[in-house]
């Protein structure tokens, strides 16, 4: 038998808030051979027969107070600030409460009015203070000791200076008091205020004073509170983060898990109390962290939601730990799809958005809200809840920061109706498939929404257990300069940084283009794509080569069919249609989504076909060649396992007839094929290039095809391209050209050139990687 269920406290003298006499919260829960009872930060075991086991101590702060409600004092932090700054209250509150954290409960609210008359009025915040433990460094997660009594604050950030006058009002279930007005003076500063749409170019983002936001920087995972990664990013001149804050191991609330013996006394993880109550020490970790983060000029897209958090039952970091789950204590959902709908999920949510807004809204470095992390196809409830969601965060975040959310998939279409809701800011998609599927993807978003676009993961291959895959990360290198130049409002994020950036010492790549990035007039100027057709790269003549072409698929993934199964190679490499290319082979046991790819082929010379398999499970790999089978893989028929390997057979020069399938019963999954002797050079450019432009600047990126880890793991190593120009069309007047390094983030060369209207042509040195080329308008 195994059920946990809350009891009644009783009342225990001793102090809460602000030295007053408080009850303390208590729980029991009965296991296989062991009732454990929880008071006030330890749990006390009572060892039942057979059980062995030693008592885990939970460390949670008072929670819970019968005091008659009293607002005895309200301290401010300061009674001057800059503009843009933080003005906080400190407040001795008294009163009758079971949860600090349920504003049915108790509620503190500010009214602020500004000197040019705005009033807006803030949300109070249950706050434990902690001390970090002697010893702790940057790199390694905090360990806090209780630093003081809790008691209640308020945070607030002024737009505009001058005096200021506030007042608080404080309710609890009896009554309602309020406090004396207070005031204070904002006095100007240099600090460039909140991440906005751009107002003038709404595909970028801008600062309240008109500066351009075009986010450079990476993703953070369940490590963030290792302030070190964060470090070295700024100190390469990165300026954003990803940061999963409250979710996937960090989260505000979860269920107790006493068990995790490597979480020690002080450590974050042993601070849960359950839906609705908000972990301490995490929050507290979270404003040490922003803190810093904005000290050292890093600005946080605040993911908020995991997917895995509704699936996987056997597992504590997913379902299986999920405070809203009905097996554990104070849960009362039977299964993660429920959180989308259940009415009592809906209010939980909003009541914990509400103590993120009121705890961390005051901060200009935080960019966004994501409300989820790799959503999957859309459907009525997900959309519904996004609305609410998003709606709700207008209204109780005084700053009104940006909202998002993203979805995994090669599709952007299968989300359409969530990034029409309109408190939703910017679209999000993750992309580990290199530089041309970046430019692809990214075009099609653009189609979909005029919405600002953000590449919010990818950063090339996982580097796998061993390292190899990537290992001086060039597909890092191409996902920061094509992003900027296709068209998104920011670099790519890539993701890994512990398992490739930081081991490899890849932070140069960020420097270089944080270099070129102060120098783009992104939001000022509204820099659009300029079609493909209209860039153009001269090469001279050259002997006929074939060199490899790689083709990744685009189509819709796990839990659908692909629209279609039959494509053709062109002769440059190109696949009509490969937006419905399917990256997974389904077998027998998934027939609803399984197809079976035929790709026709015209071989100029005999070379190889070969396919790139990343992960299986009880997949049997075929390929056929001209209605012959001639490879069968079987070693993908276990349990599912990462793969990361090539699977070859050989094709003779002329057409051939290329079937894939699946002959076991699960999936079989793939990142690219290569087709290793392909495309004529002396006729399709190995230079490609791509760009941006505004009636004042114009900007190139010209990137060598084979520089790509895809084409370097079939052994394809690029050789210098001399004497290439790259031409674009500019208005009549004087130019100013630049030849940037994208390696090095610096101008290699720079000269003037009279343009009359119609294409200019820029000469390129030699090319083995890529470069940069900006044109600036001097005058008509």
């Amino acid at each position: 038998m195994r059920f946990r269920r809350r009891i009644p406290c009783a009342t225990v003298p001793g102090t809460m808030g602000c030295g007053a006499p408080g009850v303390l919260p208590g729980l029991f829960r009965v296991r296989p051979g062991r009732l454990a009872i929880g008071f006030a930060g330890a749990w006390l075991l009572a060892v039942l027969p057979g059980s062995l086991r030693s008592a885990e101590m939970a460390e949670l702060p008072e929670l819970q107070a019968r005091q008659a409600l009293a607002l005895r004092g309200v301290t401010p932090g300061s009674g001057t600030v800059p503009r843009f700054g933080l003005f906080e209250l400190t407040l001795d509150l008294r009163a009758t409460y079971d949860n600090p954290f349920d504003p049915d409960d108790i509620e503190v609210r500010c009214a602020f009015t500004a000197p040019d008359g705005h009033a807006v009025t803030v949300d109070g915040f249950f706050y434990q203070p902690y001390a970090l433990r002697e010893g702790s460094d940057e790199t390694r997660t905090p360990l806090l000791d209780a630093a003081g009594e809790p008691c209640w604050k308020v945070r607030y950030t002024p737009l505009v200076t001058g005096r200021h006058t506030y007042r608080l009002t404080a309710r609890d279930r009896p009554g309602t008091v309020e406090s004396a007005p207070g005031d204070f003076t904002v006095v100007g500063s240099d600090r460039p205020g909140f991440v906005r749409v751009s107002g003038r170019h709404p595909r970028y983002f801008a600062f309240d004073n008109g500066a351009s936001f075009f986010p450079v920087g990476q993703n953070l995972q369940n490590d963030w509170p290792v302030y070190r990664h964060s470090r070295l990013l700024a100190e390469a001149g990165g300026n954003a983060l990803r940061v999963w804050m409250f979710c996937h191991w960090t989260w505000l609330d979860w269920s107790v898990q006493p068990e995790v013996a490597w979480a020690g006394p002080g450590h974050f993880l042993r601070s849960y109390g359950g839906a609705g109550v908000y972990n301490q020490r995490i929050a507290w970790i979270a404003d040490h962290h922003l803190a810093a983060w904005e000290r050292d000029g890093l600005y946080l897209m605040l993911c908020l939601g995991n997917g895995n958090e509704l699936g996987q039952p056997e597992r504590h970091d997913s379902w299986g730990g999920h405070p809203y789950n009905a097996v554990n204590a104070g849960g009362f959902l039977s299964n993660g799809n429920e959180f989308w709908t259940d009415s009592r999920a809906r209010a939980l949510y909003r009541q914990r958005l509400r103590y993120i807004a009121a705890r961390y809204g005051h901060s200009p470095a935080i960019w966004a809200w994501e409300l989820w992390n790799e959503l999957g196809r859309e459907n009525d409830a997900i959309v519904a809840w996004h609305g609410e969601m998003a709606a709700y965060l207008a209204e109780i975040d005084p700053n009104r920061h940006l909202v998002s959310t993203s979805h995994w998939g090669n599709n952007p279409e299968i989300n359409t109706r969530t990034w029409a809701i309109p408190g939703i800011h910017f679209t999000q998609i993750h992309n580990y498939a290199g530089a041309a599927t970046i430019l692809r993807r990214t075009a099609r978003m653009l189609a979909l929404s005029p919405k600002p676009h953000i590449i919010g993961e990818g950063g090339g291959p996982s580097p796998g257990r061993d390292g190899r895959e990537d290992p001086d990360g060039i597909d890092f290198h191409n996902c920061l300069w094509a992003a900027a130049a296709c068209g998104a409002a920011g670099t790519t994020l890539p993701w890994w940084w512990r398992e490739r950036i930081e081991p490899r010492g890849l932070f140069g790549h960020y420097t270089a283009f944080s270099r070129f990035a102060e120098t783009m007039p992104w939001a000022e100027e509204g820099l659009a794509p300029i079609p493909p057709a209209e860039v153009r790269v001269q090469m001279p003549p050259g002997p006929k080569t074939y060199q490899p072409v790689v083709l990744k698929p685009q189509g819709p993934g796990w839990g659908s069919r692909a629209p279609r199964d039959h494509f053709r190679v062109l002769p440059d490499g190109t696949v009509p249609d490969i937006e419905a290319f399917s990256p997974v082979l389904f077998g027998s046991a998934r027939e609803s989504w399984r197809t079976t790819p035929v790709l026709e082929v015209e071989c100029p010379a005999p070379g190889q076909f070969l396919v790139h398999v990343t992960e299986a499970a009880h997949g049997i790999l075929e390929i056929d060649v001209d209605g012959r089978t001639v490879l069968r893989d079987e070693t993908l028929d276990t349990e599912r396992q990462g793969v990361n390997r090539d699977v070859a057979v050989p094709l003779a020069a002329g057409s051939h007839r290329v079937v894939l399938r699946n002959a076991g019963s699960d999936w079989v999954r793939f990142d690219r094929i290569v087709l290793t002797a392909y495309r004529d050079a002396s006729v399709y450019p190995v230079l490609d290039a791509c760009g941006l432009r505004s009636p004042r600047t114009v900007f190139l990126w010209v990137h060598h095809r084979l520089n790509d880890w895809a084409h370097r793991a079939v052994g394809a190593v690029p050789e210098p391209v001399s004497d290439a120009r790259v031409a674009v069309p500019v208005a009549s007047g004087r130019w100013r050209i630049e030849r940037w390094d994208p390696y090095a983030g610096e101008v290699s060369m720079h000269g003037d050139i009279e343009a009359v209207a119609g294409p200019v042509e820029v000469p390129l040195p030699p090319v083995a990687r890529d470069v940069a080329v900006v044109l600036r308008r001097q005058a008509p």
